[in-house]
């Protein structure tokens, strides 16, 4: 029963994380209701369902360039997604959260506060660059940069990683969303 999980609550899909091994990968999107704003689905049923909904249903991507847009629906998918992946057999995980850099602290909060609301406990948001190369492996204590290229669907982080933390790093809002529009 795991104590510890990762969450990269991304633009177009969301992944939970124990240890090393994936418990839940979903598209962050949300089925609701457009009178009442309840939600109805979540995630591959809910994507399924994108423009092929009656006019009392609409499909929300909660998640924007990396950060919540829609606070409440962002916090019914999460607390949907962590009962889905552990049922009752874990009562408040700690969680570690990969958001973009660049992000404010307003941003930080409110997905700290949503994750917690969720379910979770001692919520640490951490960049997504450094996130990625803690899960290659990457050995980034000693004083040898590392160049780590994070593209999400709706943000590009680039990072230099060094002597136990970000050296430089910068993040634009042109990612793999917009390639795919662009193609």
């Amino acid at each position: 029963m795991p104590t510890d999980i990762g969450i990269d609550l991304g633009t177009k899909k969301t992944i939970l994380l124990s240890g090393s091994k994936i418990i839940l990968e979903q598209p962050s999107v949300v089925t609701v209701n457009t009178e009442t704003w309840e939600p109805i689905c979540f995630g591959e049923k809910a994507y399924s369902m994108i423009g092929r909904t009656p006019d009392s249903l609409t499909t929300v991507f909660p998640i924007n360039r990396g950060v919540i847009s829609d606070y409440d629906i962002a916090e019914k998918m999460l607390k949907h997604f962590m009962k889905k992946s552990f049922g009752n057999r874990i009562l408040k995980p700690r969680v570690m959260v990969s958001m973009p850099i660049g992000v404010t602290s307003v941003q930080h909060r409110s997905v700290a506060n949503a994750v917690e609301s969720a379910g979770g406990r001692n919520v640490c948001t951490i960049e997504g660059p450094v996130a990625a190369a803690i899960g290659l492996g990457v050995d980034f204590k000693k004083p040898k940069g590392s160049f780590i290229i994070d593209i999400g669907a709706g943000t590009t982080d680039t990072a230099t990683i060094s002597m136990g933390g970000l050296a430089n790093c910068d993040s634009v809002r042109i990612a793999s969303g917009d390639f795919d529009d662009a193609i």
